[in-house]
């Protein structure tokens, strides 16, 4: 709906978000917080559309053309010949609901396709001349009051707190590491007893016992890099596969932290076997 009635919608084909349409390619960053490329400037200045890379169904692939429609009362009433496009990778935010992409007044224009004259109001940069939350809240009041806009319909986003501290996470890995040098260290004893006994079977097939030290740390060594690698697959596989099915689910692994845990493990494993051939040389 716009100021003179019902206005017939433009959408892409086999899609149902709207298409933005903005007077320059200066305008796109403006909205979306990201440099163009200079291969997207160039797509939009030849009548191209650039579609929303997060849409649920796949945008076109690189430069592939593609069709809008414009339909009213669910009859299509025209239809446009193919476009150039590209997919446009932003983060997810609400302001693109309901839409699919972006393409030029210029390029609606020689489309022939509707155009609202009084379109929605999108307000870019609001906080830019405030340095706290208290100018932000005045600065959207009013633009919210220039634009005879209800202040109900402003929302400001405040980035939630992590709900799980940095801190908390690199104590936990920190004490899990501790827990397992500890708990490998202390079965020293009963392992060098298992080597030695492996060893002596070793010595009596004939085999030297520095080769038969050299066997036992290979063995380590093969075994601590399957378990790392199994257990990595056995962790994030399942993890990524899961999350992929949850709509708007953003993963985020934290790899610091694992790879203190990682490292400590692999630590302690080398230490073991080490000090386990060393031990069998006295």
């Amino acid at each position: 709906m716009d100021e003179t009635g019902p206005v017939p919608s433009t959408t892409r084909q086999g899609n149902n978000g709207g298409i933005l349409a903005v007077d320059s390619p200066d305008d796109v960053p403006v909205l979306t917080g990201r440099p163009l490329t200079a291969d997207q400037r160039a797509l939009l200045d030849r009548g191209g559309l650039l579609v929303w890379g997060d849409r649920d169904n796949a945008p076109p692939p690189e430069g592939q053309p593609t069709r809008l429609v414009v339909t009213e009362d669910d009859r299509i009433l025209s239809e446009t010949p193919p476009l150039p496009s590209k997919p446009l990778e932003l983060a997810r935010t609400g302001w693109r609901a309901g839409t699919d992409g972006i393409l030029l007044v210029d390029t609606a224009r020689r489309l022939d396709l509707p155009i609202a004259v009084r379109g929605p109001i999108m307000v870019a940069d609001a906080d830019a001349d405030a340095d706290a939350d208290d100018g932000q809240d005045t600065r959207v009041q009013q633009i919210l009051q220039d634009h005879a806009i209800d202040a109900r319909a402003a929302y400001i986003h405040v980035e939630p707190e992590p709900p799980v501290p940095d801190t908390a996470l690199y104590v936990s890995a920190a004490a899990l590491a501790l827990l397992a040098l500890t708990t490998v260290l202390t079965a020293l004893r009963g392992q060098t007893r298992a080597l030695k006994t492996y060893i002596d079977s070793l010595i009596a097939l004939g085999i030297p016992p520095s080769w038969g030290r050299h066997i036992i740390l290979w063995q380590y060594a093969l075994l601590l890099g399957t378990a790392t690698l199994l257990g990595l697959f056995i962790a994030i596989v399942p993890t990524v596969a899961l999350a992929t099915q949850i709509p708007d689910f953003e993963l985020s692994i934290p790899w610091g932290q694992m790879s203190l845990l990682l490292a400590a493990l692999a630590l302690a494993s080398v230490l073991a076997a080490t000090r386990s051939t060393l031990a069998l040389r006295r």
